[in-house]
């Protein structure tokens, strides 16, 4: 297994076992707490919601890849029932409590880590990103793009900055290989581009 596919699989693991540690403290503060619970998660989950939908158009292109609105919210939303939960179920709950943020720790640092990997010391200023591409190698712009791919494999959103990787690096492989990034977008447009491009001394082994 490679290192990008084990990494993938243990952010979904600790995502899924971060879901299923939520579901009894989100269940347990909705009983115990009752309409003030749920009243409150609505309010913060509609808050959550609304300040990701703003940093998405004021700073989408400057910020690490931000969570989709929809996901802040519900985790914004959820935050009142998982307190009470953990409150009403004393010893269990502060367990659960714990073995949640640690989970959640990992998640976000993995997401991170990949982020940071995937950016590669690129310029974020349009201009500048372009003239960066268009002066690396074949095979760095195709491990950018294989980079991008995987974050959105793992369910990363594509917010601006990803947009805009993606369209430079499709003019980038334009102007070097026309008629392969032609045969690319036609034959197998959700395929990767590696077979269909001309080959250059970067990418001999």
């Amino acid at each position: 297994m490679s290192r990008p596919t084990h990494e993938r699989l243990l952010r979904g693991t600790a995502r899924a076992a971060a879901v299923v540690a939520c579901v009894p403290l989100v269940a347990a503060g909705a009983l115990a707490g009752g309409l003030p619970v749920l009243g409150w998660g609505a309010v913060l989950g509609a808050m959550g919601g609304l300040v990701l939908v703003w940093l998405h158009r004021a700073c989408g292109d400057v910020l690490p890849e931000l969570p989709h609105p929809l996901t802040g919210a519900a985790l914004a939303g959820l935050g009142p029932a998982v307190v009470a939960g953990a409150a009403a179920l004393r010893e269990v709950g502060g367990l659960l409590t714990l073995l949640l943020l640690v989970l959640g720790t990992a998640v976000f640092s993995g997401w991170l880590a990949g982020e940071e990997a995937g950016r590669g010391g690129l310029p974020t200023g349009e201009a500048a990103l372009r003239r960066a591409l268009a002066a690396a190698p074949t095979a760095r712009l195709l491990a950018e793009w294989h980079a991008v791919q995987d974050r959105l494999d793992d369910g990363a959103p594509a917010g601006l900055r990803e947009v805009r990787l993606r369209e430079a690096l499709l003019d980038a492989f334009a102007d070097r290989d026309p008629g392969g990034t032609a045969r690319w977008l036609a034959e197998d447009p959700t395929g990767p581009p590696d077979p269909h491009l001309a080959r250059d001394p970067s990418m001999e082994r």
